[in-house]
C-alpha cells in the first residue's frame, strides 16, 4: 500500500513484498488503509487504487 502512495512501479513492490516481514506489512496496510479510507466509504480511493492496480492485472 505504501507504493501505492507513492506510485512506485510493480518491480518494486514485488522486490519489497518478497524481503518484508509479513506482520510488518499487514500493520502497515492497516495504516495506510486509515488514511485512504477513514469513513470506510471513499469511492475516489477505491478508483484511484484500481487504476494503479489495473497496469498490473486488468481483472
Amino acid at each position: 500500500m505504501s507504493a501505492f502512495s507513492k506510485q512506485s512501479d510493480w518491480q518494486e513492490v514485488e522486490k519489497q513484498e518478497a524481503t518484508l516481514d509479513k506482520k510488518w506489512i499487514s500493520n502497515e496496510k492497516q495504516k495506510l488503509k486509515k488514511g485512504i479510507k477513514p469513513v470506510q466509504h471513499n469511492s475516489e480511493a477505491m478508483a484511484t487504487f484500481k487504476e494503479y492496480c489495473d497496469k498490473k492485472n486488468q481483472y
